[in-house]
Parts: structure tokens; sequence; C-alpha cells
């Protein structure tokens, strides 16, 4: 541009350059930052929407069949604790997606049952240090067993209360079935139904935290410190609907009129990223990947009363389905590398005995006895029953910044 140099002046030229390529920003007129349009969502009639997001109010307190309230999140020390990255993804860590594909709880109000059990799917994941483990676990349980239906909803407290108290088997299990498609009728599994074993073979949330914020609270501070969380883990929130959130194409979704009298419900996310470039958390939903951003949305800072009610999985407790042998490792059947998943001494990183026909450290490789005595790289006799067990929950690499398939 810089034959507009002579006629506006350098300061203006930057001025101009400044405009075109400053990010996106609360617009004073009133312009929506977000685009519009048609989605099987909006195909509904305003009443069939509705239905999709019914969550009752509900209190701090969890439940009361818990004896103690949720403890409050506490920031971790992280050195500087500013030192944030301007922007995070948790589908984008080193190049790794943690997160499973995208679910629909098509025409059922559960959408808390769907944030609550992605919430639970990542965590395990995190405790194993598995993020490409397949782990499916059952969103109708998790909706039947808090005592709700596709007609009423549950809070986010009775579903976790839920996860922690009875634990939730797989999807497979306990299956969760739409009849007709993305707009057909669904099928829930019955609370006290489903496979065989499936009282044994459970996934409990063992930890949970939730994020307060007292009354005035600088937005900002509110941010930072969520971020803080984000980087242990997804953040389950709940966010207050208005009918233009249906419509949500693409951009900074924020309402346009966030007036108290016109909002409608209460709809349950999952934030697993954020932007400071467009002051907005990365927020996956539960009505598949044809809605929004393959099913992900940009959701302003502190938009929709989404910083009311937060939580985070802290631990959970997966030994009886993802680790019977308590070793800290998976098995390879279910994405992990402990190729026997009943022995505490066979896993990868283990040491071996050579000519006992064991492969004890999952390499695919039975270390044998040569004619001239143990073979090449044999662990001696005497070492044979030192262990090397891996610690649950290692550390996690955090550097990954917002993935680019969700910028579109």
């Amino acid at each position: 541009m810089p034959f507009l140099a002579p006629a506006m002046g350098w300061l203006g030229c930057l001025s101009l350059l400044a405009l075109l390529f400053a990010p996106p920003a609360q617009a004073a007129s009133g312009q929506p930052r977000f685009e519009q349009g048609e989605n099987w969502v909006t195909k509904l009639s305003l009443a069939e929407r509705l239905a999709l997001s019914n969550i009752p109010g509900e209190s701090w307190q969890i439940a009361s069949d818990l004896d103690e309230d949720v403890p409050l999140y506490v920031p971790r020390p992280r050195g500087d604790s500013h030192d944030l990255p301007e922007a995070y993804s948790w589908t984008d860590v080193d190049g790794v997606d943690w997160l499973m594909p995208v679910r629909n709880q098509s025409r059922c109000g559960s959408c808390a049952a769907f944030g609550i059990t992605s919430m639970l799917e990542i965590r395990v994941k995190q405790d194993l240090g598995a993020p490409t483990l397949e782990i499916d676990l059952s969103d109708s349980h998790c909706l039947t067993c808090s005592g709700g239906s596709c007609d009423e909803g549950i809070t986010l407290a009775q579903g976790i209360s839920t996860l922690m108290n009875r634990g939730l088997p797989t999807e497979h299990c306990a299956p969760y079935t739409e009849a007709v498609g993305p707009v057909g009728d669904v099928t829930l599994t019955a609370c006290d139904e489903g496979c065989n074993g499936r009282e044994r073979g459970r996934v409990y949330l063992r930890d949970v935290e939730r994020i307060s914020f007292a009354n005035g609270e600088p937005l900002d501070e509110q941010v930072h410190i969520m971020k803080e969380a984000l980087l242990e883990s997804p953040l389950l929130v709940r966010m207050t609907v208005w009918e233009d959130f249906h419509s949500y194409l693409s951009g900074v979704y924020e309402p346009l009129d966030p007036d108290p009298e016109t909002a409608r419900a209460f709809h349950a996310l999952l934030l697993v990223g954020y932007s400071d470039e467009r002051g907005a958390w990365l927020a996956r939903n539960s009505w598949g990947p044809g809605w929004g951003l393959d099913g992900y949305l940009w959701l302003a800072y502190g938009a929709s009363e989404s910083h009311e009610i937060v939580y985070t999985a802290v631990s959970s407790s997966y030994r009886n389905l993802y680790d019977i042998d308590g070793d800290g490792d998976a098995a390879q059947d279910v994405g992990g590398e402990d190729c026997n998943d009943y022995d505490a001494e066979v896993g990868p990183g283990r040491s071996e005995v050579a000519g006992d026909g064991i492969d004890n450290d999952c390499d695919g490789v039975i270390l044998d006895v040569g004619s001239k005595g143990l073979s090449c790289g044999a662990a001696t006799p005497d070492l044979a029953f030192v262990l090397l067990p891996l610690g649950l929950g290692w550390g996690l690499r955090r550097r990954g910044l917002s993935s680019d398939r969700t910028q579109t």
C-alpha cells in the first residue's frame, strides 16, 4: 500500500493497516462477531430447539448425597503465574488431538450428560497419559442414573454426583441410540439396564473442583484463572441460551441482545481451548459435527453467563476398565501399550528375563538364551524382579496452539 503514503502520510497508512488486520473486537454498533445460518437445529421449532437445552437451575452445592461441597479450584504454582500462552487448545497439543469425535445428542434434553461425560473421558486419557485412547463412555447412563430423561434434563451437579458415586460403563454397554438421524427420537438405556458385567466395568470421577468468582471480580481476572485451570484440564460450563445461539456458524459468539428477560434456557459446553486474539474460549458442543465449526464454537470471554458455573475434573478412577492390573498402563486393546493387563510385571519399560518366554517389556520380542549365554541386551537373572513402574498421569506437555481447523 505504499502508493497511499504521499496522500495520507505514513501515520495514516499505518492506521489503516491496523484497522484492516486488527483482531475482531466487540462491535459497538451491535453488529455480531459471528456468522449465522441454517443447520439441523434451526430447522426445528422454537420449542423443540429449547428442549435441547433443558438444564434446571442449580446451586453451587453439588448434591445432598455428598458429605461436603465440591472444593474450590486453587491455581497450582507455575513459576510466573502470569506467563500463560496467548492461545491453547486440547485439540492440538504438540499436534495431538486429545478429544474424542464430537457427538450429537439429537432431539433429547441431554446436553449436560454429554458435556459431563466428555469431561470424564479426557480426564481418563490424562490420567493414563494416553491421548489417542478410544474411550467412549455412556452418555445415556449419565442422564438416566442422574434421574433425568430426554424431557427432564439434569443439572451439572447431578451428573457429576453420578460419575463420582455410580461411575459410567462404556457406550457399547449402555448405548444412547438415535432412531432417525440427527432429528430423530432417542432411545436411552435405563440406569438398571446394560450389558453383563456393567457394575464392574465402570469408570469413576474421583476428584472435581469448581471455579467461583466474587461479585464484581474483573473479567480479565476471571479469564486468567480459568485459563490456568484449562491448561490443566478442560472446563465444564453452563451457559445461558438466547435464540441466536442456535444459528451459529462461525466467528466469536456472544448474544446480540443479552437481556435477561429474553433468555431462553441453560446449556452445557466443554471449554477445551482459548485465544486471546479472539478474546474467546474454544468450546465443544453436543449437536454433532454439522453444527458450528465442526461441532465447536468460539465463545467470547464471559459471554452468556458462562463463568457462573464452572467445574474442572482433577482425577479419575479407571483401573477396573482400562488398567486391570493397576500398573499405570492401559491395555493395548483400548489404545494403551500394556500387552498383558493382568500382570503388573508386564508392560512398557519392564525388565526382561532371557529364556522365560515372556515379552515383559511389550516390545514384541521375546529374549532367548543363546549357545554362548544370554542374548544381546537380555536382562540378567539377578535383575528379573526389578520393576520399573510408570507413574500414573505422567507430565503432560502443554505447548499447543489453537487448532487451525476451527478458524473458518
